[in-house]
C-alpha cells in the first residue's frame, strides 16, 4: 500500500435520521481522525448518507487538507494535486446512496517522519447537483496525534442481499441467493473490524442492533441478546487483534476480521425501501503491547464458551479514537416486487475512486468461506461467525 492512497469502501454510515426533505438531501461526516502516537498512518472515515427522497445522478467529494500538507502525506489520484490543499475526487454512480442508504467513504493519511506533534484541519464537502439541503454538505475534523493504545474501527455495509440461512449457518459463512429481501425472508448483518492503533487488542467485544421490523434468528453461542432479539453483544474472547502496521503477511496474526449475523425481516413489512436505525459497535476487551510473538497461531485449545466481560472492564481499555467504533446501517426490503435498493455494484466513470477494502478480500466468491490463518483459527471463524483478514484488506487499495 502506498502513502496516502485514497479509495472508498461500500458500507454502513452514521446515525440514519427520518427523510429531512422531498427532493434530494446528501449528508457528511467525518470520524477516525486520531492517529496512536505510535501508528504510521490511519483510514479516515467519511460517511455519506442520502436522508432525501430521491438518488442524485452525480456526487463530488472536496478534501480540503490545507496546513495538514507537510505533516502529514497525501496522494492524487483523484483531479488535483493535494499540494494545493484540495482534492476533488468523484463517486462512482453505482455507489451513491439512495434514500435512506449510506455508503462509508475513506481516506488514508499517512504521518511524515517528523509529524510527531502535528494536527490540523480536514474538511470533506459534497458537492450534489440539486441538493436541496446544503447545511449538511460540510463536515471539519482535526487530525491529530493521540495516545498509545488500540484503535479499533468498524464498517458496517447497508444490507441488500437475501441469504439461505440453513446453508449459511452450515458453511459458516453468508451464501447470499439472487433476489431481493422479501418480508419474512433472511439476510445476514456484516461488520468488518480492524485495528489501526500501536497496541494488540486482545479480545473483541462486537454489539449490533437491527432495524425495526427485523430481528435475530440463530444464537450465538456465548452471545447475549435482547428480549425483543434486536440487539446482541458478543465478547470474542479468543480473538487477538495485532496493530495494521505490523500486518504484514498471510498464515499468522491478523489486524481485522469480519463478524456475521444472520437475521430475519418481519413477514408484516408492508412497504418497499430501506429499514433504517441499525449500528454495530466494538470494542476491545484489553489493551496490550504489541510482540513480534503475537504473530504466532493461537494455540490448537479454544474455551467452549466464551465469558462475558462486565462493562465496568471495557470501559477502562484505552482506545485512542472512539469515532469509528460505530456504524449505522440500513437494510433494503422489497415487497411485492419494487424496489428494495438491490445490489450496488457496477461500472464506473473516468475519475472515480475504486470501490475496495475488507469486502473484496473476505468474500470473493458468492457463499465462499474464506479464511487465511490455518485451522486453529478455522475453528474459531466457524464457530463465532467470523472471518479474519489477510493483511492490507483493512485499508482502501488504489
Amino acid at each position: 500500500m502506498g502513502a496516502g492512497a485514497v479509495g472508498f469502501l461500500v458500507a454502513g454510515s452514521f446515525a440514519a435520521p427520518a427523510y429531512a426533505v422531498d427532493g434530494t438531501d446528501l449528508s457528511v461526516e467525518l470520524s477516525g481522525t486520531t492517529i496512536a502516537a505510535g501508528s504510521t498512518e490511519k483510514v479516515v472515515e467519511i460517511d455519506l448518507e442520502n436522508v432525501g427522497k430521491t438518488t442524485p445522478e452525480s456526487v463530488d467529494i472536496i478534501f480540503t487538507v490545507g496546513d495538514l500538507v507537510g505533516a502529514f502525506q497525501f496522494a492524487d489520484i483523484c483531479d488535483d494535486d493535494p499540494a494545493d490543499g484540495t482534492v476533488h475526487c468523484s463517486v462512482d454512480k453505482a455507489f451513491i446512496p439512495e434514500p435512506g442508504g449510506t455508503s462509508d467513504l475513506s481516506y488514508l493519511v499517512t504521518r511524515a517522519d517528523d509529524s510527531a506533534d502535528a494536527s490540523g484541519e480536514l474538511t470533506v464537502t459534497v458537492l450534489v447537483d440539486g441538493d436541496d439541503n446544503t447545511a449538511n454538505n460540510t463536515d471539519t475534523a482535526e487530525v491529530v496525534i493521540g495516545e498509545h493504545g488500540v484503535d479499533l474501527g468498524v464498517v458496517a455495509e447497508d444490507v441488500r442481499t437475501p441469504i439461505d440461512a440453513d446453508a449459511s449457518l452450515e458453511s459458516g459463512a453468508p451464501v447470499y441467493v439472487d433476489g431481493s429481501i422479501t418480508p419474512g425472508g433472511s439476510t445476514a448483518v456484516v461488520a468488518t473490524v480492524s485495528n489501526q492503533g500501536d497496541m494488540t487488542a486482545d479480545g473483541v467485544r462486537v454489539s449490533v442492533t437491527l432495524p425495526e421490523q427485523a430481528s435475530f434468528t440463530e444464537p450465538e453461542q456465548g452471545c447475549e441478546y435482547s428480549a425483543d432479539n434486536r440487539t446482541v453483544t458478543c465478547d470474542y474472547s479468543e480473538i487477538m487483534l495485532i496493530p495494521a502496521d505490523h500486518d504484514t503477511q498471510d498464515g499468522d496474526a491478523t489486524s481485522g476480521g469480519s463478524f456475521w449475523f444472520p437475521a430475519k425481516i418481519d413477514a408484516g413489512v408492508a412497504k418497499s425501501g430501506a429499514l433504517t436505525g441499525g449500528s454495530v459497535t466494538v470494542a476491545a476487551l484489553a489493551a496490550v503491547p504489541y510482540g513480534p510473538k503475537q504473530n504466532i497461531a493461537a494455540p490448537t485449545t479454544l474455551p467452549e464458551n466464551v465469558e462475558l466481560l462486565d462493562a465496568a472492564d471495557i470501559d477502562k481499555v484505552v482506545d485512542v479514537d472512539e469515532s469509528d467504533n460505530t456504524d449505522t446501517y440500513s437494510i433494503f426490503v422489497s415487497v411485492n416486487g419494487g424496489s428494495g435498493g438491490g445490489s450496488t455494484g457496477g461500472d464506473g466513470d473516468g475519475g472515480s475512486l475504486p470501490v475496495t477494502g475488507a469486502q473484496a478480500g473476505l468474500f470473493g466468491g458468492i457463499g465462499a468461506f474464506v479464511i487465511v490463518l490455518g485451522a486453529v483459527l478455522f475453528l474459531v471463524a466457524r464457530r463465532r461467525r467470523v472471518v479474519l483478514m489477510t493483511p492490507g484488506d483493512e485499508k482502501p487499495t488504489a
